[in-house]
């Protein structure tokens, strides 16, 4: 009977525990343990390359796992109540895992495998141009072998760029594997049928396609994501690989980042300094307040909901604007000229209809900030400029004058 009674508990406790998630060769596994405090468990790694945990009934404050002589710490994750992914760097047989706290606890294995470096190597996109031209690795290289998203994307446009830390590892050096951990973690364990973001961005600068378009109806950019409190409408997501709670990110992923924002509000010509009204999440929250152009996570929910991007991180926002700001010539290849005295534009920034020029001019083209043509115009007898078809944001007027040639002008419309 002893015997009987072990044999049949050893395999109750193991249907109990282990349970396999819904993934491609098992991408993801998943272990519901109860975990009482003080105590250590260990588990089979399996190849996994990272483990998340979800808590909802207990803390995960200064939890951890145990790898040979390596301490990995548990931390939670910016945009769910769960941890963050604790990236497996080595390769050994088992893990231990010890928590202050007890409670009802599912682990998350993930399974994410990397690419090969003959892949990695395979074309990548380009966007942007001249200084500001940025490679992306896209989704076909660093998604390979792993299931495809097989939901409909949805388009938004972009009023906001959000700044995001994975609140990952710092020492992983296999971005690429890093990139796929996140994936399947979003994807498999918190359900959102894709990655959360629209850029990725390793330490060493390399750029990551997030969310992607195949079928081509709409640009990559403006693919509705999921990272911004949950309420992702008019908002565009960049996250940087690493923890910035305590450290800055390296030069190079910050380089990276302001190229990436300043492509972005070229384009879609966001005024970099500027902001606008948007809802604050989470969904139960739903306030309506002004929010930065380009914020940290955090400015787009209710205060202590999350510390994304990290606390360094958030420091460096208002010079993350600046730097994206100055960087890189205007596309339109004119600078702007001086004589502020005597060819002036009035009222700059414009809230109203009309704009009037203090000089004679012959003719005008207005350019986005990303160098497109909107208009150009050709003076008769009126000074006046129209500004009815032009949206809210940052414009080029590029003037012919008589008195003194080529005169540009940065207008702002409020």
């Amino acid at each position: 009977m002893t015997k009987l009674y072990r044999s049949t508990f050893f395999w109750l406790l193991l249907l109990c525990l282990t349970r396999t998630g819904l993934a491609q060769e098992n991408d993801v596994q998943d272990t519901l343990v109860s975990v009482f405090a003080g105590q250590q468990y260990q588990f089979p790694l399996k190849n996994a390359t990272a483990i998340g945990i979800k808590c909802e009934d207990c803390s995960l404050q200064g939890a951890y796992f145990l790898q040979g002589a390596d301490t990995l710490w548990v931390k939670t994750d910016p945009h769910a109540d769960q941890s963050a992914l604790v990236s497996i760097e080595k390769e050994t047989e088992n893990i231990a895992f010890f928590s202050s706290t007890g409670g009802s606890m599912q682990f998350f294995f993930i399974k994410a495998g990397t690419v090969k470096a003959a892949n990695r190597k395979k074309t990548a996109l380009r966007e942007g141009s001249g200084d500001c031209a940025f490679e992306v690795v896209p989704t076909s290289v660093w998604r390979l072998g792993l299931a495809a998203p097989t939901y409909t994307r949805s388009f938004t446009q972009t009023k906001h760029v959000a700044v995001h830390h994975a609140a990952g590892s710092n020492t992983a050096t296999d971005y690429f594997r890093e990139v796929r951990n996140i994936y399947l973690y979003h994807r498999n364990t918190n359900g959102w049928s894709d990655i959360g973001y629209n850029y990725l961005i390793a330490p060493d600068g390399t750029i990551f396609q997030g969310r992607d378009n195949p079928t081509g109806s709409f640009d990559n950019d403006y693919v509705f994501g999921a990272h911004l409190c949950s309420n992702n409408s008019n908002a565009m997501g960049i996250c940087l690989l690493g923890d910035y709670t305590s450290i800055l990110p390296t030069q190079k992923a910050m380089e990276s980042l302001y190229k990436i924002i300043k492509w972005k509000t070229q384009k879609d010509n966001i005024d970099i300094f500027g902001t606008t009204e948007h809802l604050i999440g989470p969904s139960d929250y739903g306030v309506k307040q002004q929010m930065p152009n380009v914020l940290g996570h955090r400015d787009g929910c209710r205060p202590g909901y999350t510390s994304c991007p990290g606390n360094m991180l958030y420091t460096k926002m208002a010079e993350i604007r600046s730097q994206a700001s100055s960087i890189c010539p205007l596309t339109t290849g004119v600078a702007e000229l001086g004589l502020d005295s005597q060819a002036a534009l009035y009222p700059n920034p414009a809230a109203g209809t009309v704009i009037k020029a203090q000089f004679a001019w012959s003719t005008l083209a207005i350019y986005t900030l990303g160098g497109k043509l909107v208009r150009t115009t050709s003076s008769k007898v009126s000074q006046d400029i129209s500004t009815q078809d032009l949206t809210v944001g940052v414009y080029v007027f590029q003037f012919q004058t008589p008195d003194f040639g080529k005169v540009v002008r940065r207008v702002v419309i409020n």
